[in-house]
């Protein structure tokens, strides 16, 4: 059994054209290093899932930072434009 050394799909496609080239449909690694051992490729493959989980995790952490900057953004200029507008409120009183 082939499969690949990144992700451990066992969907290679062989591309003769390139030389003795094979291809892995799921994550697209290309090369002819490829691996032709069952057990190492459960490893790869569950250490790549893990990896892609670790990595999701992460952007969705991103993600929440940016959202929460944009929402203490947004904040500040609310608080800044309501005291803005006491503050025009309270001189034309004064002022009238």
């Amino acid at each position: 059994m082939k499969v690949c050394p990144r992700c451990g799909s066992e969907s290679l496609e062989y591309q003769p054209w390139l030389g003795e080239i094979y291809q892995c449909k799921d994550c697209g690694y290309r090369s002819s290093f490829i691996i032709e051992d069952g057990k190492l490729s459960k490893e790869i493959r569950k250490e790549f899932r893990r990896g892609k989980r670790e990595k999701a995790q992460k952007l969705t952490l991103d993600k929440r930072a940016k959202m929460r900057e944009k929402m203490l953004k947004l904040f500040v200029i609310s608080i800044l434009l309501l005291i803005g507008t006491v503050f025009i409120r309270i001189i034309l009183k004064i002022a009238g």
